[in-house]
C-alpha cells in the first residue's frame, strides 16, 4: 500500500485520503480543494488504480511468478 501512495501524486494522495481515509464526499473534497468534482473523481480514480495495480504486482511475486 505505501508503495500504491508514493506513487500517486501529491494531490491524488490528498485527495484519496479524504475520500477513503476520511469520508468526505467529492463535492465536499472540491469545495475543500477549490477543484471540480469531476476532478475529484478523476483523482480517486487514479489513485485507486494505482492501488490495484501494486496489489497485482504484490501478489505476482508472492506467488513465484515473478522469480
Amino acid at each position: 500500500m505505501d508503495k500504491a501512495l508514493s506513487s500517486m501524486t501529491v494531490r491524488e494522495r490528498e485527495v484519496y485520503e479524504l475520500s477513503r481515509g476520511e469520508g468526505f464526499t467529492s463535492v465536499e473534497i472540491g469545495e475543500m480543494l477549490a477543484i471540480s468534482e469531476r476532478a475529484v473523481r478523476k483523482m480517486i480514480q487514479r489513485g485507486e488504480e494505482k492501488i490495484r495495480g501494486a496489489k497485482e504486482s504484490n501478489l505476482f511475486l508472492v506467488n513465484g511468478e515473478g522469480l
